[in-house]
C-alpha cells in the first residue's frame, strides 16, 4: 500500500557521512580487467512480499541470503607494487538495484572497498576503516544495476588484515530514486500531519518517533523509550516483523512538516521537513514474536540539537480511555491517528491469546511503513507498537492491532525476550514512567492545548441542534487551574467561557459549549485557549482549532450495512442523488472479516445506491455471497440487496426517496440530555419500552438492557464523556436518539 521514502536519508547519510572519495576503483581506471565470473543469485518473486497482509511494514526489495567470505570467494590480482586487488562479481536478474549487507565488516586503515555497476559503470565508495564500528557490520548504499562487482584494494602491508563476510544482498524491485521524489505526500490523503491541531499536546511524544530502513529492503516506524534510570541509553522500540538484525538499519528522526504548513487530512500537500537527522546501526537487546516487538539500542545517542525526546511507557495493562498513534505511513512524513474511545483487548490472529490492543480510528489511519509505531494512552505513555490491521483511506475498517507493552514486559521470561530488564534496569517495579529529554530541561512550564472531538462539526450534519464539545489538556509540567475559552461561528464576534479545574501534565478534560442551531449550508467553527492569571504560555501553536461543516436542516440519518463476498477488492458502491451527484461512496476493500457500516445524512430527495463489481461476477464466490441493507433512523428497512441477487455480474442499482418524518418523534422523551449525574429517564407516552441498546458514535455496541415499562431509568455513569446513540425498541417501533454524557 505504501511506497519508499528514506533512501533520501540512506543515500545522503552514508554517501556524505561514511564513504570517502579516494580516487577511482582499479577496474574503473582500467588498471586491471573486470572479472567475467559472476555469482548468480537465486531467482525471487518480484511481487511485494509480506508475512501477513495486515502487517504494515513497507518493502522496496527482498533480502537474498548468501555466504560470501573474503578473500576466499574473491578473485585476486596483484599490482606491480605488490598491492592486491580482489573482485567478487554478483548478478541478480531483473534487479533494479542491489545493496550489500556485511555481517562482518572490519577494514585495516589504508584498505578500500568499492561497489561498481557493470552495466551502468557507476560506483560507490570508497568504504574504509572509517566505516568500522563496534558491531563489525555494515549496510551499503544502493547501486542501480543488476550486475555489480565488489572491489577490495589491500596495500602490500595490509594483506590478510581485513575481515569481510556478506550474509544478505537486497534485490530491489522498486526504483527508489523515482519513489524518493514522491515519498513526500505518498500516503493516503486521509492521513493527518503530526503538527496539525489533532497533534496538539503530543509535541514531546512526536519528537521520539523515527522512521527506519531495515536490511530486508523495508521501512517501518519506532520510538525511543525512557528508562527508570533516565534516558541514558537510546533504546528504540519497533515491530518484530520488521526484522531482528538492526546492525545495518538507519533511523531518521524529526522528519515532519513544520507547523502552519501541514496537511490535515485534505488534498493540500505537506511541506518537507529536515532530512539529515539520522543514526546508522543498532544492536538487538530483546524481541518477542508473540507480541511482535523488537527493542534495540542505537549505535549512538541522537544529536541534542535535534531535540529528540524519550517517551514514557505504561506496563499496567489497564484499559486506556483513548489511543493515539504517531507514525510514517507509506514512508511519508510523520502523521498522527486518533481513537477517541476506550481501546479493546484483542487477539491478532485466531487461536492466539488477547495480547494486543485494538484501535478504531476516528481521525487518521495507518498504512505500510507504520509498522512498529507507538500507541499512546490518555497519559501520553507508550502502551504498545503497531503489528498490523485493516485501516486505510479506502477501507471502512479503521481497526489496527498493537502488541501490548504490558505483555511484552515479561515476554518469554528471558532477558532477551522481554522489556523489563532494559526499561527498568534499577528494578524499581513501577507501572509507568513519563518521558523526558536527554538533559531533562526541555519541557514547557505552561502549555495548555486543545483538541476537538465533536463529530457534528465535521462533514454533513443532520441534527437539528448541535452541542459542541472540546477536549483541553496540559502539555506542560506546571499544573493548570484556569483557562479562558474563546470561540465563534462563521467569523462572528468571540464568545467566552471560563474553565476552572486541576490539570497536571498530560491530563485532559472535556468541555461542553452551549447548544446551537444553524441555518442550511456551510458553516465554520473557530476556538482558541487563553491562559489566565498572567501566566506565560510557552507554546501558542496548539491553542487554536477550526473546522467546517455542512448543516442539513431537513435531513435524516440512514445506516448502510454491506456484507462482502470473498473478493472484496472487486467491489465498490456509490450513493448518488437524483441528479447523479455522488454523495457517499466506498470500496474497494481488503478484508472479508467484517460487515461494512456507514451512516448517511440525507436531505429530502430521491437517491440511488449502485453496486459495482470490477470482475463482472457480482458479489458471489463459491458459497459466499454478498448483500446489503439500508435502514432509516427507526431501523426500518428502506431497500436491500439479498444474497439471491448477488449474481448481478457488473453492476446493480436500486433507488429510494427520503421523505419527511411525520409522526413518531414526539412519542418518546429522554431527560436529562445532556446528562452529568450518571443516569437518564426515558418515558414512552404510548407503548412499553422493551429494549435499550447503547452504541458509540462510531457504531460499536456498548451495552444492552431489557425492560417492559413505559417509564425506565438508565445508568450511564460507566460511559466516558461524549455522544452516544441510544436504540430504543418499543412494542411496535424502534427509535434512535443521540445522548450526550458530560
Amino acid at each position: 500500500m505504501k511506497r519508499v521514502l528514506c533512501l533520501i536519508f540512506l543515500t545522503s547519510a552514508i554517501t556524505f557521512g561514511q564513504t570517502v572519495q579516494r580516487g577511482l576503483p582499479e577496474i574503473v581506471k582500467g588498471t586491471i580487467k573486470k572479472t567475467n565470473h559472476f555469482e548468480q543469485l537465486s531467482q525471487i518473486d518480484t511481487i511485494e512480499q509480506t508475512h501477513d497482509p495486515r502487517e504494515k511494514s513497507f518493502q522496496y526489495g527482498t533480502a537474498i541470503s548468501v555466504n560470501f567470505s573474503f578473500p576466499s570467494n574473491f578473485l585476486i590480482d596483484t599490482l606491480p607494487n605488490g598491492d592486491r586487488v580482489y573482485q567478487l562479481g554478483i548478478e541478480s536478474k531483473n534487479a533494479i538495484s542491489l545493496n550489500i549487507i556485511f555481517d562482518v565488516f572490519k577494514l585495516k586503515a589504508g584498505t578500500t572497498l568499492y561497489l561498481v555497476g557493470v552495466n551502468s559503470n557507476k560506483f560507490i565508495g570508497a568504504y574504509t576503516s572509517l566505516n568500522n564500528n563496534e558491531y563489525q557490520t555494515l549496510g551499503t548504499e544502493l547501486i542501480y544495476d543488476s550486475k555489480i562487482i565488489i572491489e577490495v584494494h589491500e596495500p602490500l602491508s595490509n594483506i590478510g588484515t581485513s575481515k569481510l563476510h556478506i550474509n544478505n544482498i537486497i534485490h530491489g524491485y522498486k526504483n527508489l530514486e523515482q519513489l524518493i521524489k514522491r515519498k513526500l505526500n505518498s500516503s493516503g490523503i486521509c492521513n493527518i500531519d503530526v503538527n496539525c491541531p489533532q497533534g496538539n499536546g503530543y509535541e514531546n511524544q512526536r519528537n521520539a518517533v523515527a522512521i527506519m530502513i531495515n536490511n530486508a529492503g523495508g521501512f517501518c516506524t519506532g520510538t525511543l523509550l525512557n528508562t527508570t534510570a533516565g534516558p541514558f541509553k537510546p533504546y528504540f522500540l519497533s515491530a518484530y516483523h520488521c526484522g531482528t538484525n538492526p546492525t545495518s538499519w538507519i533511523f531518521r528522526f524529526r522528519w515532519e512538516s513544520p507547523e502552519n504548513q501541514v496537511d490535515c487530512g485534505t488534498s493540500v500537500p505537506s511541506i518537507d521537513g529536515p532530512q539529515t537527522n539520522t543514526i546508522n546501526g543498532a544492536s538487538l537487546v530483546a524481541s518477542y514474536k508473540t507480541t511482535d516487538f523488537i527493542l534495540c539500542e542505537l549505535n549512538s545517542q541522537p544529536d541534542p540539537t535535534w531535540n529528540v525526546y524519550y517517551n514514557g511507557w505504561n506496563k499496567s495493562g489497564a484499559t486506556p480511555l483513548n489511543g493515539v498513534g504517531i507514525h510514517h505511513p507509506y514512508a511519508d512524513i510523520k502523521k498522527i491517528s486518533l481513537d477517541i474511545d476506550s481501546l479493546v483487548e484483542e487477539r491478532f490472529s485466531p487461536g492466539e491469546p488477547t495480547n494486543h490492543w485494538r484501535t478504531n480510528w476516528e481521525e487518521g489511519i495507518t498504512e505500510q511503513g507504520s509498522s512498529g509505531s507507538p500507541l499512546f494512552d490518555e497519559d501520553h505513555r507508550v502502551i504498545g507498537q503497531l503489528h498490523g490491521g485493516d485501516s486505510g483511506c479506502i477501507s471502512d475498517f479503521q481497526t489496527d492491532f498493537y502488541g501490548k507493552l504490558s505483555v511484552s514486559w515479561v515476554g518469554g521470561n528471558t532477558s532477551d525476550s522481554r522489556l523489563k530488564d532494559w526499561l527498568d534496569p534499577i528494578n524499581v517495579n513501577v507501572d509507568y514512567i513519563d518521558g523526558n529529554y536527554l538533559n531533562g530541561s526541555n519541557e514547557n512550564s505552561y502549555d495548555p492545548y486543545i483538541k476537538y472531538y465533536g463529530t457534528n462539526l465535521i462533514g454533513r450534519n443532520c441534527a437539528k441542534s448541535i452541542q459542541p464539545f472540546i477536549i483541553i489538556g496540559n502539555g506542560g509540567i506546571s499544573t493548570l487551574t484556569t483557562l479562558t475559552i474563546n470561540y465563534s461561528y462563521d467569523n462572528s464576534a468571540n464568545q467566552k467561557i471560563s474553565w476552572y479545574g486541576t490539570l497536571n501534565q498530560y491530563e485532559e478534560d472535556t468541555v461542553f459549549l452551549p447548544i446551537e442551531s444553524f441555518g442550511e449550508g456551510i458553516h465554520t467553527f473557530n476556538i482558541e485557549l487563553e491562559i489566565s492569571n498572567n501566566k506565560s504560555d510557552n507554546n501558542l501553536k496548539n491553542n487554536t482549532l477550526n473546522s467546517t461543516f455542512n448543516q442539513v436542516n431537513n435531513g435524516k440519518y440512514y445506516t448502510f450495512e454491506l456484507k462482502l463476498d470473498a473478493n472484496p477488492d472487486e467491489t465498490i458502491w456509490k450513493l448518488n442523488d437524483s441528479k447523479e451527484n455522488n454523495i457517499y461512496s466506498g470500496g474497494p476493500y481488503n478484508s472479508t472479516t467484517h460487515i461494512i457500516k456507514r451512516n448517511f445524512c440525507l436531505t429530502e430527495n430521491c437517491y440511488s445506491i449502485k453496486l459495482i463489481d470490477y470482475n463482472n461476477n457480482g458479489m458471489i464466490l463459491g458459497n459466499q455471497k454478498g448483500s446489503y441493507i439500508l435502514l432509516d433512523s427507526d431501523l426500518d428497512t428502506i431497500i436491500q440487496l439479498t444474497e439471491s441477487e448477488a449474481n448481478f455480474k457488473t453492476s446493480i442499482k436500486k433507488e429510494f426517496c427520503n421523505q419527511s418524518n411525520t409522526n413518531k418523534e414526539n412519542t418518546l422523551t429522554i431527560f436529562p440530555n445532556p446528562t452529568n449525574d450518571g443516569k437518564i429517564e426515558i418515558n414512552s407516552s404510548i407503548e412499553s419500552i422493551q429494549e435499550v441498546t447503547i452504541y458509540a458514535i462510531t457504531g460499536q455496541k456498548l451495552e444492552q438492557q431489557q425492560f417492559n415499562s413505559t417509564f425506565i431509568n438508565i445508568q450511564t455513569y460507566k460511559l466516558n464523556p461524549g455522544i452516544y446513540l441510544f436504540e430504543i425498541k418499543t412494542n411496535n417501533h424502534t427509535y434512535v436518539s443521540h445522548v450526550t454524557q458530560l
